[in-house]
């Protein structure tokens, strides 16, 4: 209430200093904890990456069991023939290369 009715009083002697001689040590703690939070932030990371790689590998492998799946059971007509003797070189409409590539491939279970 003094300060408010008189203002701060500046003329005078000033406050003692505080005794800092008993103080203890400062403790640099937050360089500690940002490293422990960034090994932290890295492992989740690898972690992810890990996760994304071995999901990517299985889908993967999952779609390439799916295309030798669907072979065993796709319909066999000509047109199958006419491509799959395209890519052996022979001729399409050939009777030898449908009967050479029926023995050769597995059978369509009805």
């Amino acid at each position: 209430m003094w300060v408010a009715l008189r203002g701060v009083r500046t003329t005078g002697p000033m406050a003692p200093e505080i005794d800092l001689s008993q103080q203890r040590p400062a403790q640099y703690i937050f360089s500690a904890e940002v490293q422990k939070r960034l090994s932290e932030i890295r492992k989740d990371e690898a972690d992810a990456a890990a996760d994304r790689k071995q999901k990517k590998a299985s889908t993967a492998a999952s779609a390439e069991m799916e295309k030798i799946k669907g072979l065993g059971s796709m319909n066999r007509g000509p047109f199958f023939f006419a491509r799959l003797s395209d890519c052996h070189g022979q001729t399409a409409g050939s009777s030898e290369s449908a009967e050479a590539n029926s023995r050769s491939l597995p059978r369509a279970e009805s």
